[in-house]
């Protein structure tokens, strides 16, 4: 389609076609489509109106998209984003309606003009506070840049132009999206990968660009502050937006908001700022200045600069971007480009032809010739990520800057947080691994490195040393622990403190890390390595794993986080004597499931599974029994390997498609001989009677202090929601309109008894300001006191174990004191590590003070979800997974590996749950009792027809026949088995035999079976077809 191929309305005709608005003006138009500006008749307000062409709205496909897009635009309400009213489409032609802004673009007002620091940062952040709010409402711009930023006669940006807008997680596979110059790196290489960082980097560039006085395209060096006497604190924040390594920027807007917020409370003022010397060749000014008067963003630019023209030919390139159909009409990127190439070569056809007396001179400013001046410093991180190449091929040559030398290797701390696998990642890809301890002269060392923790979090290095099976711990590299002390706690993966305390964490947290380099550039901790030394030893009969090797039922499974295909996993499996991980029954899915979610591990990896003849088998001859698909399609789907995907289930894949790791497994016969703690079962911990009953007091006490706490966190955001709903309630009914939707969102974060102790994105009066500030010191005071009586309650507690170690029975007594003391030293590990005390034998299941919402609820739709207290749940109905957290006083539940997003809030009490999901749609869930464990009073645990507290049907059952499928009988009279859904009755009871009736799905299919009160784990009856059925009960 042509530039000329689309005739725009006239006005008239519009005003036919939609009577609801007065058409005033013709803006502008390219060739998908035409902009107008127009009065709505209802409302008494000014509008802008595009129309695209009917050959759009004849394509099912682009209606498809730009409703979505359109009502996705309507949520978003915040100042600094461009309103979407209305859409539609008329005679076959769609159309929106949106916010008419009486300004000009941000790309027209500062066009190769640097702007004054103050300025330059209050407009990015203004537009950062936008892209929160977009964000939060779960959609990526894609497109940020200085055109489609609009700038009212104030200078108050608006960010407009979402015609590249999708919902987070949405298709459009393949598609470039972006311009580039403001376009990430992964953009670029992988559109599919457009995040919320991606529209941050965009914005980095924006803030560098407004800095600095020029447009891209250009390499993002040398800093601003070299270029235009900035502050260079500016340059730290310009090069985390605009790292290539999405990772490495700021993960939120908020953060990004959060950054300028402070660089402008540290600033001297706009004055000061003004008065800051530039460059030659560079004019700070002010973008007020440039404004103008009220002509709209959307008219013709003036034709006396190349700036304007240049302004000219994007505008029309902009109603082309925002009127395409991303997924059929990818020819239009030629278009732009070419619009691109005209506008740029009628800029440098502008400034050429101006006169010598035209162009600015600050010859009188002091500047240092080129050739003088100093090359300004790589950091640690940028100089890591150029020698990214050369370290990973082994090269040591050149190493990053901020590197240092230590036992023999060279070694550099990224201070960017990452879980344990992340960090192992982002290890080998740049050529090194996770720092290998060889004794506690190590830790004193690098106990000195060790980075503040962000925001408050507990400050430490990921090491490589992670445990093996239940009790070992093993170095990436293969070398024994050697330091004194093993690591204290309950998690998997070793973290040193900064006071040299190695603490074992789990895989979900986050810390920074220390790569380590061997000289002669081989990588003795790389998986690949790893594997290749597992699979000697087993051959030699003294099998040793890799760190973070897991323990099931007398197998051993391990995640090998590389990116490997089919047949590279397979032969890493079988060089480590293993084989790719066999899932033949639904308990060692759910299990690995689990794991994996622990692990945050995303994506989807190599399972032992092919198809042969077109047959599914499993490699080591194992019968095809189970399976857990995650949808019908991949049954027959035309790829021959599996991939397993947490919280999904299973995706069919070529052999040579490329996954982000594989699960390996070893069975007993290769861990047998271990010799060790790898894959040996827990052997519990045997304290004194006294030490036992002393923990369970310990718990009592905590717990008290904790329900106190919590209802002081509870009249605390009472009294913070009073002040604020008193002062609303003295302003006047223009002042309430003003500030009626910051109030309701501050509100809104400060649910389940906490307040928010730092807000961004939400604009706050003084006094809104002044009740945060003083109920978040509050909070701070409660949780402060808790701690204190928790530290009390400890100290006491290691004063007594001390003295019952001095009088230990016996060695094992001894060393279990041991542990006692050693996971003490850490109050918050000791509050999580402390267990429940049964005949003398402490479990390490943890004593967590468990947050509110664990348990089970009744969702909507019949659905029960049970929520953990290790921060996953459960959708018991269709075994669909997920995890859960707790953000800004709303709990979010997140399911099916991150494509689906629910958004709640407790009530006071605690019992209620409401709030929405994804879609907007309003959902609600009410607390279940607890579970009453059946046949309580029998001491064998088998319930009889008199004693069982519940009916003995109750529970999950191995179903005989076939796959032997695990079925679910609810105490609510509902029965599930995978997706299927059903429901059962009592409808007899004679003597010691009960019998039951079992009817599934719509179509009324009936099982009739029977329950014995001499056989209560076992029952047996008819299906529809007359064929016998039965059931073992399976033990809890």
């Amino acid at each position: 389609m042509s530039a000329d191929s689309f005739q725009a309305p006239s006005l008239e005709h519009l005003a036919e076609l939609l009577p609801a608005y007065d058409f005033e003006a013709f803006i502008a138009q390219g060739g998908m489509g035409a902009v107008y500006k127009a009065r709505q008749r209802s409302l008494d307000r000014d509008v802008a109106i595009k129309i695209l062409p009917r050959e759009l709205g004849a394509d099912p496909e682009f209606r498809q998209s730009f409703e979505t897009e359109a009502k996705a635009m309507a949520r978003l309400n915040y100042p600094n984003l461009i309103g979407v009213y209305d859409f539609g489409d008329v005679e076959g032609m769609p159309y929106i309606v949106m916010e008419y802004v009486n300004g000009k673009s941000l790309f027209h007002s500062a066009y190769n003009t640097a702007i004054e620091p103050v300025q330059a940062v209050t407009i990015v952040k203004a537009i950062s506070d936008g892209l929160a709010h977009a964000h939060e409402n779960g959609v990526i711009h894609r497109d940020i840049k200085p055109a489609n930023i609009l700038l009212t006669p104030k200078a108050e940006p608006k960010i407009g132009d979402f015609g590249l807008a999708r919902p987070a997680g949405s298709g459009g596979s393949g598609i470039l999206m972006g311009t580039p110059g403001y376009a990430a790196p992964e953009i670029m290489r992988h559109p599919d990968h457009a995040d919320r960082r991606s529209d941050l980097f965009a914005l980095g560039v924006i803030l560098y660009e407004l800095l600095i006085g020029r447009c891209p395209p250009y390499e993002y060096q040398p800093p601003a502050s070299t270029v235009s006497g900035c502050d260079p604190a500016l340059d730290r924040i310009c090069e985390k937006a605009m790292h290539p390594v999405a990772d490495l920027r700021y993960q939120s807007a908020e953060a990004f908001s959060a950054a300028l917020d402070e660089w402008l409370r540290k600033a001297t003022g706009a004055a000061a700022a003004a008065a800051t010397p530039a460059p030659a060749g560079r004019r700070v000014r002010r973008v007020g200045a440039m404004m103008g008067g009220g002509s709209s963003s959307y008219e013709p630019a003036d034709s006396g600069s190349g700036g304007m023209v240049k302004g000219l030919l994007l505008t029309a390139a902009a109603v082309v971007i925002a009127a395409v159909g991303w997924n059929k009409y990818q020819g239009m990127e030629t278009q732009k480009a070419q619009l691109q190439a005209q506008a740029n070569q009628a800029a440098q056809n502008a400034q050429a032809s101006k006169p010598v007396a035209d162009k600015p001179q600050d010859s009188a400013l002091p500047v240092k010739p080129k050739a003088e001046r100093e090359k300004p410093a790589e950091s640690p991180l940028k100089s890591l990520e150029r020698l990214k190449s050369n370290l990973a091929a082994g090269k040591r040559g050149e190493m990053p800057s901020g590197s240092i030398a230590m036992n023999g290797t060279d070694i550099l701390v990224v201070p960017t947080p990452m879980s344990w696998a992340a960090a192992t990642a982002f290890a080998e890809a740049h050529g090194g691994h996770l720092f290998v301890v060889t004794g506690d002269k190590d830790l004193d060392k690098l106990a000195a490195l060790v980075p503040a923790g962000e925001s408050g979090a507990d400050p430490g290095l990921w090491l490589g040393v992670g445990r093996v099976g239940k009790d070992g711990w093993s170095s990436m590299n293969g070398s024994e622990w050697t330091a004194t002390s093993k690591p204290v706690g309950a998690g998997s993966f070793a973290v040193l403190d900064g006071e040299g305390v190695v603490k074992a964490r789990e895989a979900v947290d986050r810390y920074p890390f220390i790569i380590q380099w061997e000289k002669d550039g081989s990588n003795p901790a790389s998986v690949a390595a790893m594997l290749r030394r597992t699979g000697e030893s087993i051959a030699e009969g003294k099998p040793a794993f890799p760190p973070g090797t897991l323990s099931y039922e007398g197998h051993l499974i391990y995640l090998a986080p590389i990116e490997a295909s089919a047949k590279q996993a397979e032969e890493f499996a079988e060089q480590a004597h293993g084989h790719l991980v066999i899932l033949d029954n639904e308990e060692k899915n759910a299990w690995l499931d689990d794991k994996l979610s622990s692990f945050n591990s995303k994506g989807a990896f190599w399972i032992g599974a092919k198809k042969e003849n077109d047959q599914w088998k499993w490699n080591k001859e194992v019968p095809w029994e189970f399976t857990q698909w995650a949808d019908e399609t991949q049954v027959d789907g035309l790829g021959t390997y599996v991939k397993f995907s947490p919280g999904s289930g299973w995706m069919t894949a070529y052999r040579d498609d490329f996954a982000p790791g594989f699960i390996v497994e070893w069975t007993a016969s290769g861990a047998s001989s271990s010799g060790g703690d790898a894959g040996a079962p827990e052997v519990p911990l045997t304290l004194p009677p006294a030490i036992v009953e002393l923990e369970e007091k310990a718990k009592s006490l905590l717990a008290n202090h904790d329900k106190k706490r919590q209802a002081d966190l509870a009249k605390n955001a009472k009294d913070f929601a009073w002040q604020i709903d008193t002062w609303f309630g003295d302003l006047s009914k223009n002042e309430q309109s003003t500030w009626k939707e910051h109030v309701g969102k501050l509100k809104e974060r400060a649910q389940s008894g906490r307040v928010p102790e730092k807000v961004t994105g939400i604009r706050l009066s003084e006094r809104m300001a002044k009740i945060v500030e003083y109920c978040s010191q509050k909070q701070a005071t409660i949780d402060a006191a808790f701690k204190a009586e928790a530290k009390k309650i400890r100290d006491a507690y290691v004063t007594r174990v001390n003295d019952a170690m001095s009088k230990a029975a016996n060695e094992e007594e001894k060393r279990s004191l041991e542990s006692r003391i050693k996971l003490s030293a850490d109050l918050d590990q000791w509050l999580k590590g402390v267990g429940n005390a049964e005949s003398g034998v402490v479990s390490r299941d943890t004593l967590a003070i468990t947050d509110p919402v664990v348990g089970r609820w009744k969702w909507i739709h019949d659905e029960v979800i049970d929520v953990r207290a290790d921060g996953t749940v459960t959708n018991e109905i269709n075994s669909m997974k997920g995890t859960w957290s707790l953000d800004k006083g709303k709990y979010v539940f997140t399911w099916d590996g991150g494509n689906w997003v629910d958004t709640l809030m407790l009530s006071p009490d605690g019992e209620a749950l409401t709030g929405k999901n994804q879609n907007g749609d309003t959902i609600s869930g009410d607390r279940m009792a607890a579970k009453k464990p059946a046949g309580s009073s029998n001491p064998f645990g088998t319930p009889t027809m008199e004693s069982a507290n519940v009916d003995p049907i109750v529970g999950p059952w191995k179903w005989g026949g076939g796959p032997r499928a695990t079925y679910t009988f609810n105490e609510d009279g509902t029965v599930r088995v995978g997706s299927g859904r059903g429901t059962w009755k009592c409808v007899s009871k004679a003597g010691s035999k009960r019998e039951y009736r079992v009817t599934w799905g719509s179509q009324g299919i009936v099982d009739t079976v029977v329950i014995q009160d001499k056989k209560p784990d076992y029952f047996e009856g008819t299906n529809s077809n007359g064929l016998k059925i039965w059931a073992d009960r399976i033990a809890q």
